[in-house]
């Protein structure tokens, strides 16, 4: 019980530093002058967790569910990724 005292007095703290050797880059996505995609009305990044309608022309956000219309140069065929039911 006393070390249980004694431990719940004490803050931790922990920082990792990744080493990464001056050879290689870090890879950076470009997406273009327009940048990364983003909810109109959240502001929230195009991520793997929403949702595309209108055969990729707009989507839906998983945050705050609006529907955004899509980018012509992110579209692409999704009848294909469609489960069938």
């Amino acid at each position: 019980m006393m070390m249980t005292a004694i431990a719940a007095m004490c803050a931790l703290s922990l920082t990792l530093v990744p080493t990464l050797s001056a050879t290689r880059k870090i890879p950076i996505a470009n997406f273009g002058e327009s940048g990364i995609i983003r909810c109109r009305r959240c502001r929230a990044y195009i991520n793997p967790f929403i949702t595309f309608t209108e055969s990729g022309r707009k989507w839906q956000c998983n945050l705050c569910d609006y529907v955004n219309d899509g980018r012509a140069s992110a579209a692409c065929v999704l009848a294909q990724q469609q489960p069938s039911h």
